[in-house]
């Protein structure tokens, strides 16, 4: 689970908080698992995300917070503003 803040400057850019996981196992982040804004510029979004990530090795794996911001809406260079970030990681029995 994680959830963000998020905000833009820029009309209609894309702004998006995702996840990554290091250490014994190796998971990418990726859009389909992730939290995204396209929003006005200033409006601020609280969001929050449950993903279930399996097939992780057994062992220590570290998740990360990864950020991504996107010019789609062409109103000039994308700043994403993130806060009240966190991610919670709970064990799921096999």
């Amino acid at each position: 689970m994680f959830s963000a803040a998020i905000s833009t400057n820029t009309f209609k850019d894309t702004c998006s908080m995702s996840f990554t996981v290091s250490g014994a196992s190796i998971v990418a982040a990726s859009d389909a698992k992730s939290l995204r804004l396209n929003d006005d510029a200033g409006v601020i979004h609280q969001a929050s995300g449950s993903y279930l990530v399996t097939g992780l090795t057994a062992g220590s794996n570290t998740f990360t917070a990864v950020y991504k911001s996107n010019n789609e809406g062409g109103g000039g260079v994308n700043t994403c503003t993130y806060s009240n970030r966190n991610i919670v990681v709970v064990p799921w029995p096999n």
